[in-house]
C-alpha cells in the first residue's frame, strides 16, 4: 500500500508538520494525522515522503540529502523523487544504507 505523507515547517516555530497536504486559498497546511489540526506551512518546505528509510530508521522525504562512505570517499545526494539505490562503481546501494539530513 502506498503511503502519501507530507511534511512541512510551520510557520510560528519553525518545527516541521507530518500528515495530509492541503492547498487552500489563503495558504498550503498540513493536516497532522495524530489530531486532525491543520497548521500552515511554509510552502518552499513542503516534502514528500518516499517510502524509504534510511540506515538509522528515519523517514527520507524528498530533499532529504543522502549521504554515504564509500572506497574512503565522502558522497552526498539530494532525493529528488523517491530514493530507491544510487550506483557507485557497479555497486548499488538501497535506501537503508544511507544517513540522511533534511536540507529544506
Amino acid at each position: 500500500m502506498t503511503v502519501y505523507k507530507f511534511r512541512g515547517k510551520r510557520f510560528d516555530d519553525g518545527q516541521y508538520v507530518y500528515g495530509d497536504l492541503i492547498q487552500g486559498d489563503n495558504g498550503v497546511y498540513i493536516k497532522r494525522w495524530e489530531d486532525g489540526l491543520e497548521v500552515e506551512v511554509d510552502n518552499d518546505t513542503i516534502a514528500q515522503y518516499t517510502g524509504e528509510h534510511d540506515v538509522n530508521g528515519a523517514e527520507i522525504y524528498e530533499g532529504d540529502v543522502l549521504e554515504f562512505d564509500y572506497n574512503g570517499e565522502h558522497y552526498e545526494y539530494e532525493v529528488k523523487y523517491r530514493a530507491f539505490a544510487v550506483a557507485k562503481d557497479g555497486c548499488y546501494l538501497t535506501a537503508s544504507q544511507f544517513k540522511t539530513r533534511a536540507i529544506k
